[in-house]
């Protein structure tokens, strides 16, 4: 929804790379709405002004972004590295956790850390789908010190054919 501005948003004499204009490090960076995405940030920022309670992104870099532009709650749906986690913490990122082994390393960091735990309902792609890994990590998780379990998200259980049978439950 939003870019990164070009150099010449912060001095016109920036417009073209010079020797002796870089490097360009700005002290505070300034941002723009895509114009093909200008409804849909209008959206997103009346849904923040009117309160909503959290966000859902896809990539840390994009949690990134759009922490630097609102204070907003915002999940991190792609699993993240444990070596990338770092950047979860200091930008305040809730991440996922869909998978056991992927809890089992989270655990022993020293990170603080807001998660949510993704199940897999269906799609067999991403998610914890035993019934013993999901109580282990949500009693564990209980008692973590630095890990605060937030909430339990799934996906639609099918890739949106209709099929009555799962759209009842």
């Amino acid at each position: 929804l939003v870019t990164m501005s070009y150099p010449e948003k912060y001095d016109e004499k920036l417009k073209f790379w010079r020797l002796d204009t870089l490097p360009f490090i700005p002290q505070e960076y300034k941002y723009e709405i895509l114009p093909a995405t200008q409804k849909q940030f209008e959206i997103v920022k009346s849904l923040v002004e009117s309160g909503i309670n959290y966000l859902a992104v896809s990539t840390l870099e994009e949690a990134i972004k759009v922490r630097k532009l609102v204070k907003t709650p915002i999940l991190c749906m792609q699993p993240i590295s444990i070596s990338e986690l770092i950047k979860a913490e200091d930008n305040d990122i809730t991440i996922t956790i869909s998978n056991y082994d992927y809890y089992k390393e989270l655990i022993n960091t020293n990170l603080k850390l807001k998660v949510h735990i993704k199940l897999d309902t269906g799609m067999n792609r991403l998610g914890i789908n035993k019934k013993e890994e999901l109580e282990e990590m949500y009693n564990e998780l209980l008692s973590n010190k630095n890990i605060k379990l937030e909430g339990l998200y799934t996906h639609m259980a099918t890739l949106g054919i209709t099929d009555k049978k799962w759209d009842n439950q």
